[in-house]
């Protein structure tokens, strides 16, 4: 178990550094987001450096097996960081981050277009406004801890389009609703689609055998 979050933790990490790389360049040109992008990019090279820094790192879990309210779960930690050590070698870690760039500048690019679709002029300035609200509110998602970031990404997007790409309120909402109807709720049709089909990917019918006998 403790592996296996280590998959979905550096996969977490990989993907906010790409989007953070992503926006960039947005955050210079509106500085007012300066702050939270410094924090949450400070906070993820932290986890990634502390990882690496296999000293340290094992200092930090001989001290959380000496803590009353962590001893029970030191173990689990200390498998944790082996997977995590291995995922955020440099050279996985690059490929990780590569991969997430492309990935979201393919959502950027498709929320450019729905605003398109929704009737604002095309040009250069509305393409990188798009992949920077996009990008920055998925971290702001993110860092909410909620599921998929639910509420929190869609009320960003459609705050900071009405802020920095001058959208109506209704035009900012529409547009906030159907990025995330083409990203994160095509993304979990997709996934339960799979898991109605192919239930044997996830050994549910050796379970259910294994239970009968």
């Amino acid at each position: 178990m403790a592996r296996g979050i280590s998959v979905v933790v550096a996969e977490r990490l990989s993907d906010g550094l790409a989007v953070l790389l992503l926006s960039t360049l947005g955050v210079i040109a509106f500085p007012r987001y300066w702050l939270a992008f410094a924090i949450v990019l400070a906070g993820l090279l932290s986890v990634i450096v502390i990882s690496q820094v296999r000293p340290a790192a094992l200092w930090l879990l001989d001290l959380s097996a000496r803590i009353l309210l962590l001893k029970r779960i030191s173990a689990g930690l200390r498998e944790f960081y082996e997977g995590s050590f291995a995922l955020f070698r440099p050279l996985a870690l690059l490929v990780g981050v590569g991969l997430g760039m492309l990935s979201w500048l393919g959502e950027g690019i498709g929320f450019y277009l729905i605003l398109l679709g929704l009737g604002l002029p095309p040009g250069f300035s509305l393409a990188s406004a798009a992949v920077f609200v996009l990008a920055f509110s998925t971290i702001i998602g993110a860092v909410s801890a909620l599921p998929g970031g639910l509420g929190a990404a869609e009320a960003s997007i459609a705050g900071m389009l009405v802020l920095t790409a001058g959208l109506t309120a209704p035009q900012a909402s529409a547009a906030a609703l159907l990025i995330r109807l083409a990203t994160l709720w095509f993304g979990v049709t997709l996934g339960l689609l799979v898991w109605a089909f192919s239930p044997d990917l996830f050994a549910i019918q050796e379970r259910t055998t294994d239970v009968e006998s």
